[in-house]
């Protein structure tokens, strides 16, 4: 179920906005590249995103989760205050959240019932947010067929996912496309863009069958994400910041709470000192603290992931560096694997209310 659960948030990354209709033309996609580039320079704005997935096969309901992230950011001259909670709720698994906000050079961070400080930048603060963003992965695809629409002030601009992109959505959740039939019945994604063109709402829906092992899971993914009160935003801090535990927190004692709460909220297993799995059967997740590694082990090789120095490497084959975009000797495929074992590591943080870079 816990695979599943990843293999939908994978999902729920690809997203899309929605009256007299034509054809997108080139111009239409430069009008929306131009959009989600201008709405990157809001420096003062509200979020809210809600995501719903649900899967299920003739005989049962195999997982059915819901998920939001709100957020409000005021960086107007260099303010740096911002706000975030997110929160996945799940079905016969329980609700896991974390709340954080941001002023002064310093994360406040409410968890399971802790409240803690961390020394941390307002751009340490929006590099996460962009790793839990779901525009990170809309940038990526290629859209070219759709629609445009007017309504009211707004552009509405509506694509379906071709096959490649389903492709792509696939083997980005860990599916191994050429053993894995797939029927899709309903499919669009919608981006609108306000008068002065910022992107302001995200729509998708996406309804598929997938055949693996002779078994057909019906999976159901909605997304909807709203930005508002752009150029108002103000971000509300707790009246009693002051009992957030200003003790120091070390990257240790960090580790070692991911550690036990991987186990106890994600069901890992300690196989060795400071090593902890989980196993799929046909691959499995490992986290290596002694080495500050997550390995995602496959029939094809071992992808590690090294959040001290935020690298990925295949064994001794090759190595790619996040920070610097630098592939040395990887294939495109062995690539795609290691990235996908970093979004893997921040997922699984995610899931029980762990910031990553709370670990370096």
């Amino acid at each position: 179920m816990k695979k599943l659960l990843i293999c939908c948030l994978m999902l729920l990354l690809v997203a899309g906005c929605s009256q007299n209709q034509k054809s997108a033309t080139d111009e239409t996609i430069k009008l929306l590249n131009e959009s989600i580039e201008l709405t990157h320079t809001l420096q003062n704005y509200s979020k809210h995103e809600v995501a719903k997935v649900n899967i299920a096969t003739n005989e049962q309901v195999i997982l059915d989760t819901f998920s939001t992230i709100e957020t409000s950011i005021n960086n107007t001259n260099s303010l740096g205050e911002g706000y975030t909670k997110m929160t996945v709720a799940v079905d016969a698994v329980g609700e896991s959240g974390v709340e954080v906000w941001t002023k002064d050079g310093k994360f406040y961070i409410q968890s399971d019932g802790a409240r803690t400080i961390q020394e941390g930048s307002f751009e340490e603060y929006e590099k996460q947010l962009g790793e839990s963003d779901f525009s990170a992965i809309i940038e990526k695809l290629d859209y070219k067929n759709g629609v445009v629409k007017e309504s009211g002030t707004n552009t509405v601009l509506r694509f379906q996912l071709n096959d490649k992109q389903i492709i792509q959505i696939l083997e980005a959740q860990g599916q191994l496309v050429n053993e894995t039939e797939y029927k899709v019945s309903k499919n669009y994604v919608e981006f609108v863009l306000n008068q002065d063109k910022y992107l302001v709402e995200i729509n998708l829906e996406l309804l598929l069958d997938i055949i693996e092992d002779e078994t057909t899971m019906t999976t159901e993914v909605t997304l909807s994400s709203v930005i508002s009160d752009i150029n108002s935003t103000v971000v509300e801090f707790p009246s009693d910041l002051e009992d957030f535990s200003n003790k120091e927190v070390t990257n240790e004692t960090n580790q070692n709470e991911l550690m036990k709460l991987l186990v106890s909220k994600a069901d890992y297993t300690e196989t060795n000192s400071g090593i902890i799995e989980y196993d799929w059967g046909t691959e499995v997740y490992q986290f290596d603290f002694n080495k500050m590694e997550f390995n995602l082990i496959t029939d094809s090789g071992t992808y590690t992931y090294n959040w001290s120095d935020d690298t990925g490497n295949l064994g001794g084959v090759c190595t790619y560096n996040f920070t610097e975009s630098k592939n040395y000797g990887c294939t495109e495929e062995q690539v795609a694997n290691i990235q996908l074992a970093k979004e893997l590591f921040i997922q699984e943080c995610q899931f029980i209310g762990v910031t990553p870079s709370s670990l370096n």
